[in-house]
């Protein structure tokens, strides 16, 4: 245990809670008149406490403020099995991650709800455990439209392979003129996209132009930066479109450090157990970069978060 955490921290005195002094003296084996280093968890300080009598603690010496890397990382989760959560509370915390944020997907069970005070409580003995003094923030968000709101630069970790992604595309009928040999030409096809995917979710406020993100910060190599996509003919089959997917599907595995600590500051979009529904993955592929994992097997939700969390610390 690096410190105690109480929200009193910096007053004359103290008085511990008695299941907070159970676990103090009993499970830490904490001895009676020693000295306790404790935090409020809000002030970046450090307080001596030496116990007088009973569960009552008397402030005895001031440390000087505690200098920690900042947390930046945001992991977007969709809800799954309360347990799994509660147990991965506290390796995110660990790993510095700034906030799990929580959403409700298609394939999430709409009747979990998560104890806030348990997560919290969770996250405060993490803390003391590993000397974190900015607890990790947690929210819950009523679904995938609530997150894209609040984090609009939030790329996708999406569980299917690469060929897998593709197949999905291709199979919609997002892009109908795509088959055999023939040329054809793409009428703003990004944005036709982006239109049918928040068509199929209801979600109309993306629809406004101004607000579409096409998920690239340069065209893909094999466009004229001078060109449209409403200027341009497709040959064999789309290879357009193949190289605009191969571009968004790049692993996650494969970006520098750098790339993952930057693209953490806007939010990791991970999906739950069943991974994105067909609506949601059109949404998503159309208005996010979306990411493949380059792991052996398909990890659970619960693991790909923590997994992600590793990559970008």
């Amino acid at each position: 245990m690096q410190f105690f955490y109480h929200e009193d921290s910096g007053a004359e005195s103290i008085i511990l809670d008695p299941k907070d002094a159970h676990y103090l003296f009993h499970v830490r084996r904490f001895k009676q008149g020693s000295t306790l280093l404790t935090s409020n968890l809000a002030d970046m300080q450090l307080y001596n406490y030496k116990h007088e009598r009973k569960n009552t603690f008397k402030l005895v010496a001031l440390h000087s403020k505690v200098s920690q890397p900042k947390a930046y990382a945001h992991i977007i989760l969709a809800m799954i099995d309360l347990k799994d959560i509660y147990d991965l509370l506290p390796t995110l915390n660990a790993l510095n991650v700034s906030s799990l944020q929580l959403f409700y997907a298609d394939f999430s069970q709409k009747n979990r709800k998560i104890d806030m005070q348990k997560a919290q409580k969770i996250v405060q003995y993490s803390c003391m455990q590993c000397g974190r003094m900015q607890p990790m923030e947690i929210a819950v968000h009523k679904d995938l439209e609530s997150v894209c709101k609040a984090f609009p630069n939030a790329v996708v970790i999406d569980f299917l392979p690469a060929e897998a992604i593709d197949k999905s595309f291709m199979d919609t009928d997002i892009y109908p003129n795509l088959n055999g040999q023939q040329i054809h030409t793409i009428q703003d096809n990004s944005k036709e996209l982006h239109s049918k995917a928040c068509k199929h979710l209801n979600l109309t406020q993306f629809l406004d132009p101004n607000t579409y993100h096409s998920g690239y910060d340069k065209p893909p190599k094999d466009l004229d930066s001078n060109q449209s996509l409403s200027s341009l003919e497709v040959k064999d089959g789309g290879n357009l479109v193949q190289n605009i997917l191969k571009h968004t599907r790049q692993t996650f595995e494969n970006l520098t450090q750098q790339e993952r600590q930057n693209i953490s500051k806007g939010g990791i979009i991970i999906g739950c157990e069943g991974g994105f529904s067909h609506n949601e993955r059109m949404f998503l592929h159309s208005t996010r970069k979306v990411h493949p994992l380059q792991t052996s097997f398909i990890l659970t939700a619960h693991l790909v978060s923590t997994y992600i969390a590793g990559l970008c610390v």
